[in-house]
Formats: C-alpha cells, sequence, structure tokens
C-alpha cells in the first residue's frame, strides 16, 4: 500500500516546523515527490537486512538515491 500524505499531516508538519527541525524516514521512493513538497529539513533512510554479518542490501536505498537526482 502506498503513503499518502494527508492533510492533517501536512498541518501537523507545518506546526512542528516553525519550531523544530523535521525529518522523514523514507522507505521507499514511492510519494517521494510530494514529501519533497512538506517543508522538511531531512531525510532519514536505512538500507536493507543484512544478509550475512558485514553485508547488506541497498537496492532501495539506490532507487531512493535515484529518484532524488531526478527531482
Amino acid at each position: 500500500a502506498a503513503f499518502q500524505v494527508t492533510e492533517q499531516d501536512r498541518e501537523l508538519i507545518s506546526s512542528l516546523y516553525t519550531q523544530y527541525d523535521v525529518i522523514i524516514s523514507v522507505q521507499s521512493q514511492q510519494n517521494l515527490k510530494e514529501l519533497l513538497d512538506l517543508p522538511l529539513k531531512g531525510l532519514a533512510m536505512n538500507g536493507g537486512e543484512e544478509s550475512r554479518p558485514g553485508f547488506k542490501e541497498y537496492t532501495g536505498l539506490a532507487d531512493i538515491l535515484e529518484a532524488l537526482e531526478t527531482e
């Protein structure tokens, strides 16, 4: 299911933004453009699960970074 930013979310973030640096955790590139329209200080991103110690999957992270590069 795709995440959708509601008007209530926009109002909450806008009210917090005046006093705090707001950072949103991004899990995928879905709705990235909508998130970038919000008054955010930054985006938090994580790589995938470790397949074994020291080996982590970064495919989802690479997709988000690529989408940000084109925005």
